[in-house]
C-alpha cells in the first residue's frame, strides 16, 4: 500500500533527525484534489499522491518540498496529476476561482524523474 511506503520513508527521515515535521495522511477522492489547500486551512504545503502509484522506497516525500516556491500555487508532472505539491498559502486558492483559471506562471513542474513513479 502506497500510504505505508510513504509513511516508512517519513519515519526513516524523521528518525535520522534531519527534519522536524508533522505529517498527516488523509484519504481524498480524485475529484477533490484541488480542494486540498482549503482542507489544509490555506496554510503550509500539502502533497497529493495517487494511491495507485508504485512509490519507490528510495524516495522520500520530503524531496517534493525542495521544489516548492512561494510564487507558484502548485507543482506537478506536466501531463498527469498523480503527484501534486500544493502551496496552500498562494492567493489563488483563496480567490474561489476554478482550477482552469490558474495561470501557467502559477504552476511549477516537477522534475522528470518523478515520471518513474507514475502508473
Amino acid at each position: 500500500m502506497i500510504k505505508d511506503k510513504i509513511k516508512q520513508s517519513v519515519n526513516q527521515t524523521l528518525d535520522a533527525d534531519l527534519v522536524d515535521a508533522k505529517c498527516l495522511f488523509k484519504d481524498i477522492s480524485k475529484n477533490d484534489i484541488y480542494k486540498i489547500p482549503e482542507k489544509n486551512n490555506f496554510k503550509g504545503l500539502a502533497v497529493y499522491v495517487n494511491p495507485n502509484l508504485d512509490w519507490k522506497e528510495d524516495r522520500t516525500i520530503f524531496e517534493l518540498f525542495y521544489f516548492g516556491h512561494t510564487k507558484k500555487a502548485l507543482f506537478k508532472h506536466p501531463i498527469k496529476d498523480n503527484i501534486v505539491l500544493f502551496n496552500c498559502e498562494h492567493p489563488f486558492w483563496k480567490s474561489g476561482k476554478d482550477i482552469k483559471e490558474l495561470k501557467d506562471d502559477e504552476i511549477g513542474l516537477l522534475p522528470e524523474h518523478y515520471n518513474d513513479l507514475m502508473i
